[in-house]
């Protein structure tokens, strides 16, 4: 079963003779979620088809695909819709930030942290103040959450390795 994907935008054309295509993303930060060894999927018959990334140059929106080698393969994706992954599968109620205060926090390795008291903003962006055990300040990266359970109001994270060790 494919995973939930977000769509970002569409092959534009061809560029060169080798099967390197240019990407029309719908917003420039989108660039930064293409990587080099992820897979991207191009909407073909209603569907998103894999495609592993070998090159990826975000400053000129220039993608090369595994089994995409020739100008005939890259001509017959040209126009088509791309997606990638959607990281983080968070539940469609939880629309704003501040709906999640009150929420209990869950790690993957540590278990219960506590409850999030509030959600302050740092030049850094975004932070989770929790208090449990003990109080923590948790940065609210995208990448780091697991799930959001909105029938449990519980937030799941997967943290960095030692992070409620500090």
């Amino acid at each position: 079963m494919l995973p939930p994907l977000k769509h970002i935008g569409r092959i534009a054309g061809k560029h060169g003779y080798k099967g390197t295509v240019s990407v029309a993303l719908n917003t420039a930060a989108l660039a930064k979620e293409i990587k080099k060894g992820n897979f991207i999927f191009i909407e073909i018959d209603g569907k998103g088809v894999p495609f592993l990334i070998e090159a990826w140059n975000k400053e000129a929106s220039l993608l090369h695909l595994k089994d995409i080698q020739t100008e005939w393969h890259a001509d017959m994706i040209t126009g088509l819709d791309i997606c990638i992954e959607e990281k983080n599968p968070v539940d469609t109620a939880v629309q704003e930030d501040d709906d999640i205060i009150g929420w209990s926090v869950k790690d993957a390795e540590a278990g219960l942290l506590g409850t999030i008291e509030a959600i302050e903003d740092y030049p850094a962006g975004p932070m989770l103040m929790v208090t449990g055990k003990q109080e923590l300040l948790i940065p609210l990266v995208d990448e780091w959450i697991t799930k959001a359970d909105s029938a449990l109001k519980t937030l799941h994270l997967k943290l960095p390795e030692g992070f409620t060790e500090i």
